[in-house]
């Protein structure tokens, strides 16, 4: 397979250096010259070639697969520059105009190796080299990362060599690395001379260089051929164009953190881990005991405007940050993102969000059957069913009364009306149909399981960012208070006193922490997510992660959780909000409360995100 050569020419101008490099990784014949003020036109010759200088000695080299030419006016120099191009493959020719330092001589080879190299596609990346001279022995190992790092340790002694400061020595690889984009590691083992040491060392980069450079052929198996996401990042922020966007985005931020943002950093400090404990601590304990301040009587359709307030922060939740989230990825305050498009990943992802969706529709069905078809685990909370499980128990003790009057057909009229009506105040106070016990301890069971989903939507949700994190926890500790409400009167007219009816909450609340647990479990080892690990095309193509796309299991649980919210959202809320009553008036005020609230919660989402 023929692939492209690597060339490229650099000019490096300064107050008060000049200097040009000509550079192929490959070897071969060298680019031509570029032209300027400091270096003009070349001749016709020396335009589609490097000719060596005649005089010149170690410096230059001219053969049918290396050109080399080096004249720096340090000999030394020259020498450790001719090291590094022979024993890597490059040509290389370096050209000065008056004055010029070897700082500035490697951060140009830096710069032109680093333009040459490319998108830094299929190459073995990781690579060591050890080289001897004489007495002296050195090792180099370099990556070829993206991110400029240096451990330079020669230790040399004399503070020249020949004309060149020994100080300058370490610094150029420095500069190298700096300018190339490479993290290099260097060291001497041991050697008497300084000239030994300092060329052992060169040579030792040049051979780890060279095979780091490395294209792999198809088929040949190799660690880092492929850019992970945040290299992929990077080669993008140095397009002029980015950078141009950069500014503009900088340019136009605030230049003071938003108060949700300080609060948020307050409120959840930590790790992920440690803010999704915190956040499911503040979703499950103050709706719990704002129960103390309920009456045992309290009716749930009294909290219809609470209702609609949650649905609005819910379905703003999942609209403004989940779902972006989820498909998009998060915007970064410093510099603007780019998406990278993979085939079917999406669609995995929305299959996740319909499993979710699927999971309370289970759920629901499942209670609806098991209580007999009186009501199903309204996750509006809102608890509608209580009243009719209340209107299930007065329908009964009316047939029973009935009975009971046909068996007395001599008593009077009004004397059976006064027995009847004393018999229903007793029924109602002191007697809970065993279908509604069930439906009580039912209830318990499915806000148990619930409540394990709320747990995974705070771990899914900071383990993806802090900020959908922080707008996940407002949206569910409003969506958990006429729950908790709810749940609570529905447990009343089940037969629980208040105080064990409160310790039922508090019981099903456990359930908020293990899903959380369970969660950061998933998160921490449920698999690598291989999204960032994408070089191109063909590399999306042999993804190893689940069903051949880059997403690993614990991706899945944010999606999961957006579709939990949709059905809490909508078909678990939205029918019990567009229940009317006869006064026509009333109800229209009613409605407005609801539309009003609903949008309120809404808003504050949509606030959050725009902050």
């Amino acid at each position: 397979m023929s692939l492209p050569r690597r060339t490229t020419t650099v000019t490096r101008l300064t107050g008060e250096t000049k200097v040009q490099v000509s550079l192929s990784l490959d070897g071969g014949v060298l680019p031509a010259y570029e032209t300027c003020e400091h270096f003009p036109q070349a001749s016709p010759e020396e335009a589609t070639r490097i000719v060596p200088v005649p005089e010149a000695r170690h410096s230059t080299q001219f053969t049918p697969t290396q050109q080399i030419t080096i004249n720096t006016g340090i000999g030394f120099l020259d020498h450790l520059l001719h090291a590094l191009a022979k024993h890597a493959g490059w040509s290389l020719a370096v050209r000065f105009d008056d004055h010029h330092t070897a700082e500035d001589t490697f951060l140009a080879l830096g710069t032109a190796f680093k333009q040459a190299l490319g998108p830094r596609l299929s190459l073995v990346r990781f690579a060591r080299g050890d080289a001897p001279l004489d007495e002296a022995l050195s090792w180099a190992v370099i990556d070829i990362s993206s991110r400029p790092y240096s451990v330079i340790n020669l230790g040399l002694k004399r503070e020249k060599i020949g004309a060149l400061s020994t100080e300058m020595i370490p610094h150029a690889l420095e500069s190298f690395a700096q300018a190339a984009g490479v993290t290099l590691h260097v060291g001497c083992v041991y050697g008497d001379n300084d000239h030994h040491r300092a060329e052992s060392a060169f040579k030792a980069v040049a051979v780890a260089t060279r095979e780091a450079c490395r294209r792999r052929v198809e088929g040949e198996v190799g660690g880092g051929g492929e850019l992970s996401a945040s290299q992929i990042e990077d080669k993008l922020q140095e397009c002029p164009l980015v950078q141009e966007l950069n500014a503009r985005k900088l340019a136009s931020s605030p230049e003071t953190t938003s108060f949700t943002s300080k609060l948020f950093t307050i409120l959840f400090p930590g790790s992920p881990a440690v803010n999704a404990i915190l956040a499911t601590l503040y979703i499950s304990g103050p709706p719990n005991f704002l129960l103390a301040l309920c009456p045992p009587d309290i009716n749930p359709s009294s909290l219809s405007i609470m209702v609609a307030f949650a649905v609005g922060g819910l379905l703003g939740d999942t609209l403004f940050h989940l779902l972006p989230e989820i498909f998009l990825g998060e915007d970064s305050p410093e510099h603007v993102r780019f998406v990278l498009v993979e085939p079917n990943r999406n669609i995995l992802l929305g299959l996740a969000v319909l499993v979710g969706f699927m999971t309370f529709v289970a759920m629901d069905k499942g209670l609806r059957i098991a209580t007999g078809g009186v009501g199903g685990h309204d996750h509006s909370h809102s608890h509608t069913h209580a009243a009719e499980g209340s209107v299930a128990i007065s329908s009964g003790s009316t047939t029973s009364n009935k009975e009971n009057v046909g068996e007395l057909k001599k008593r009077k009229s009004d004397s059976k009306t006064e027995a009847n009506n004393n018999n229903l105040s007793e029924v109602d106070k002191k007697e809970v149909s065993p279908s509604t016990k069930l439906g009580g301890y039912l209830n318990l069971i499915a806000d148990f399981t619930h409540n394990i989903t709320d747990g995974l939507a705070m771990s899914s949700s900071f383990y993806a960012s802090p900020t959908i994190g922080a707008t996940t926890t407002v949206a569910v500790f409003f969506h958990e208070i006429p729950h908790e409400v709810g749940d609570f009167a529905l447990l009343i007219q089940s037969g629980f006193s208040k105080r064990k009816a409160m310790g039922a909450q508090f019981v099903t609340a456990i359930g908020a922490f293990l899903g959380t647990f369970i969660g950061i479990a998933v998160q921490e080892f449920g698999g690598k997510s291989e999204a960032g690990d994408l070089s191109d095309a063909g590399a999306m193509a042999t993804q190893t992660g689940l069903l051949g796309t880059s997403l690993a299991m614990k991706d899945l649980l944010l999606p999961f959780t957006a579709g939990t919210f949709l059905y809490v959202g909508t078909v678990a809320v939205i029918p019990e909000l567009l229940e009317t009553g006869k006064n026509k008036g009333e109800e229209l005020r009613k409605t407005a409360k609801q539309f009003i609230a609903m949008a309120a919660g809404a808003g504050i989402m949509l606030w959050i995100s725009w902050a």
